[in-house]
């Protein structure tokens, strides 16, 4: 059908338990077979709204790298839509790429954000993973809220790179803001 990117689940369902599932099940039978079917296929998945179990579950099926295309960091945000250090270390040691989210709600704990907010999960992901994995994820689609100084008055994209440029060099900016995405997708797809 042509799709080359695929999340499992937004909300639980009969192949992979969510973030928000109070019953972590990890992925279905049904699930496992998918993500065998679909990674000899070359579909990139999506860890992005899955469970912890899911995700390791996902993790032990396929080989092929797999992305978080909308998720931050949970030691900088205990929300359980962001991933363990040890799931980004996952995601990076095979080669995949994680999106920065600009919800606010999993950029800080108080549900209100700030560029504060965007510096810590960027700090953190330089920190711990380089800065070869992470890209823009923004998830700003039907959102009720951004973090101050966003609006949908102007380019978000615009607005995020100008913020970054505010405490990144121009070269790290320039990978987050579209190079590593692009360097991921012309590797696999």
């Amino acid at each position: 059908m042509g799709r080359r990117v695929l999340g499992l689940c937004w909300d639980s369902n009969e192949l992979a338990a969510s973030s928000w599932d109070k019953d972590d099940f990890g992925l279905t039978k049904e699930g496992r077979e998918l993500v065998e079917i679909l990674s000899a296929y070359g579909v990139i998945l999506d860890v992005s709204h899955m469970s912890d179990k899911a995700f390791y579950d996902l993790i032990e099926t396929t080989a092929y790298p797999v992305i978080a295309t909308h998720s931050n960091f949970r030691d900088v945000c205990k929300s359980p839509r962001n991933l363990t250090l040890d799931m980004a270390k996952r995601i990076a040691s095979r080669g995949g790429i994680i999106g920065l989210n600009i919800y606010p709600a999993f950029l800080s704990a108080t549900g209100k954000a700030d560029k504060n907010d965007i510096f810590r999960h960027v700090d953190y992901a330089l920190e711990h993973l380089g800065e070869d994995v992470l890209c823009f994820g923004c998830d700003i689609d039907g959102i009720e809220a951004y973090p101050e100084g966003f609006d949908n008055d102007s380019s978000i994209h615009d607005r995020l790179v100008d913020v970054l440029l505010e405490r990144y060099s121009e070269g790290v900016v320039e990978k987050i803001a579209g190079l590593n995405a692009i360097n991921f997708f012309k590797g696999n797809l």
